[in-house]
């Protein structure tokens, strides 16, 4: 058992406890933060399992970078926050985050014009439930990029047009407006997709301006989805 009081210094700067200021000092003797590791060259700090052999590295290159590093085989990363993965990095670099604000659905009935379009009577997913099947909006739960995308079939057989919009906070977007006009005994698809920047509680839905929008009861006719990008 070592009991110091005061600085301690291990081989000029090998090790350094700074007692002033209560940091520790690896490779350097100056140690600016609670813990400072400091050499030439490429540096590696590595927290490692012994039995199991699996580890991870923090580097520091000398080339400027900053790297996060596996240690020993196969090995994963994830990110974890309140006791949940939200980011998994696997061993071949695919990126998976399973909790990211996401929603697809459809509709099981006609929808009429002057009204938002409610997609959520087939969800395939609801991934944070920031989209409101009552309403028909998505409310962001951050600020970011977001994916939006829309695709659905008119009813009318003997001509017609259809136009819906990309409403944002209750207005048009201008942004992104699906339009077709329909002749002859035909049923026709207007689809479009966009990336939109949204603020925090910002609100997007489609809005149906003009025609009638198709359903039915499986759902597959139409589908919209919003996605948190980053």
């Amino acid at each position: 058992t070592l009991g110091v009081t005061g600085d301690a210094t291990f081989d000029t700067n090998t090790l350094k406890v700074d007692s002033s200021n209560n940091r520790v000092g690896v490779g350097t003797a100056s140690p600016t933060v609670n813990l400072d590791v400091t050499s030439s060259g490429n540096n590696f700090i590595l927290v490692k399992d012994s039995s199991s052999g699996s580890g991870l590295y923090l580097k520091a290159a000398s080339n400027g970078a900053a790297e996060i590093q596996t240690a020993g085989g196969n090995n994963t990363i994830g990110f974890r926050t309140n006791g949940q993965e939200r980011c998994h990095i696997s061993s071949s670099g695919v990126v998976t985050m399973s909790e990211q604000p996401s929603f697809a659905g459809s509709w099981n009935n006609n929808r009429a014009q002057g009204q938002i379009l409610k997609g959520g009577d087939h969800q395939d997913h609801n991934v944070g439930n920031h989209y409101n099947n009552s309403t028909g909006l998505w409310t962001a739960p951050v600020t970011g990029k977001y994916y939006v995308s829309i695709l659905c079939m008119t009813t009318q057989a003997g001509g017609g047009t259809i136009d819906i919009e990309l409403q944002k906070n209750g207005g048009d977007y201008q942004l992104l407006v699906p339009y077709a006009q329909v002749s002859g005994n035909i049923h026709i698809h207007v689809s479009g997709s966009a990336i939109v920047h949204l603020a925090a509680n910002d609100t997007l839905g489609w809005y149906i301006n003009t025609g009638t929008i198709y359903g039915s009861s499986s759902g597959r006719h139409g589908n919209m989805s919003f996605r948190l990008l980053g």
